[in-house]
């Protein structure tokens, strides 16, 4: 089978396991056109543009972290009016710790919709129990505000303000930045989230 269709076999059956759980735990009905609907959906999302780029360049594939680190990456989407939210949370072995989406967010500003996406990730993370956090985004604007350390009266330097009055909770947090291509798996997880409103 070519990628596409495996895709598709993974995607439907984790929407029947999905739909299981929603049975077994909540008692609603499997319906089997939602189930289909929902994995068509996902794949109608536009897909990522793998950029080919120098070794000079920042790194663009996704790295393992420092021994004893848990690295967080996180991403939004915006869609119409709504935002979504995913976040993927991975150790130094590279295995997944815990994942999330997030729909619908009213859509703002890009850089205020990344900085919300930040403090959503710092929140589930605190409530994980993480002790040694870097969140990588692939939002430039973010990693950079994020550095600048001013501290203004917009709503952006407010909801900044929050992160890093979240940031005391962790032992040792950082805020990292990576090309898109490397944030790949935040990003599907932040368009899927759309699917949601199938």
């Amino acid at each position: 089978m070519d990628d596409e269709v495996v895709e598709k076999v993974i995607t439907l059956l984790y929407m029947f396991w999905e739909a299981r759980n929603a049975l077994v735990f909540d008692s609603k009905e499997l319906q089997l056109p939602r189930v289909i609907e929902r994995m068509e959906a996902l794949h109608s999302l536009p897909k990522p543009v793998v950029v080919v780029r120098s070794a000079r360049e920042e790194h663009a594939t996704w790295r393992r972290p420092t021994p004893g680190w848990i690295k967080v990456n996180f991403d939004a989407s915006v869609r119409h009016s709504v935002a979504g939210f995913g976040l993927i949370a991975r150790d130094e072995e590279g295995e997944v710790l815990a994942s999330a989406t997030l729909a619908p967010v009213m859509r703002q500003p890009a850089g205020l919709t990344e900085a919300l996406c930040l403090q959503w990730a710092m929140r589930i993370t605190i409530d994980l129990g993480f002790r040694a956090v870097c969140f990588e985004t692939n939002s430039l604007q973010l990693f950079q505000w994020w550095r600048r350390r001013s501290r203004g009266s917009s709503y952006l330097d407010l909801v900044i303000f929050d992160c890093r009055s979240l940031s005391v909770s962790f032992d040792s947090m950082d805020v990292s930045f990576i090309r898109r291509s490397g944030n790949s798996v935040a990003d599907f997880l932040a368009r899927g989230a759309f699917s949601f409103l199938v």
